[in-house]
C-alpha cells in the first residue's frame, strides 16, 4: 500500500481497502481499488520474471507472481527487483524484492486462474489491460455472485 501510494501520490489506508476509509467507503469501490492495485502489481511482476529467461513457462510465471504478491513469503529462490508501480501525478516509484520460487500459496493462485480461465482468459498472462478489471466484472464472477447490479 505504501509502495502503491508513493507511486501515484495517493492517501489510501487499510480502512479504505476496508471500504470504510475517508476515501473509499463501499465494499464495490474497496473491492475495485484491490484489483486495481494487486492487477498492476502481478502484471509487471510477470512482465519482469518473464524477461528473464525465454524458458520461463506460464505455469511458473503465475505460481512465482502470486507468491510474491505477499512480500512476507520467503521461500527461497534468486533474489529480483523490479518496479510494481508506474509513477503518475508526480509520484516516484520504489523498486521491490522478489524471489524466482514459489509456495503454495502461488500453487493455489494457479489453481483459482485456471478455475477461472473459461471467463477471465489465459494469454497473455500479464497485460496493461489488467488494471481496467474492477470488482463486478471480476470479483463477483469468481465468487460465483450475479455480475448484474
Amino acid at each position: 500500500m505504501d509502495t502503491y501510494n508513493k507511486a501515484k501520490k495517493t492517501n489510501y489506508t487499510l480502512s479504505d481497502f476496508r471500504g470504510k476509509g475517508n476515501i473509499v467507503k463501499t465494499e464495490d469501490e474497496a473491492g475495485s481499488l484491490a484489483i486495481k492495485v494487486f492487477a498492476e502489481f502481478i502484471s509487471q511482476l510477470l512482465f519482469t520474471l518473464d524477461g528473464t529467461s525465454d524458458l520461463y513457462e506460464n505455469e511458473r510465471l503465475i505460481k512465482d507472481a502470486a507468491t510474491n504478491w505477499n512480500g512476507s513469503l520467503d521461500c527461497g529462490g534468486s533474489v529480483l527487483y523490479f518496479i510494481p508501480f508506474t509513477a503518475e501525478n508526480g509520484g516516484t516509484t520504489t523498486k521491490r524484492a522478489t524471489r524466482t520460487s514459489f509456495t503454495c500459496y502461488g500453487q493455489n493462485a494457479y489453481n483459482l486462474m485456471n478455475y477461472a480461465s473459461s471467463w477471465c482468459g489465459t494469454s497473455p498472462w500479464y497485460s496493461k489491460d489488467l488494471a481496467a478489471v474492477n470488482f463486478s466484472t471480476t470479483y463477483r464472477k469468481l465468487v460465483g455472485r450475479d455480475v448484474k447490479k
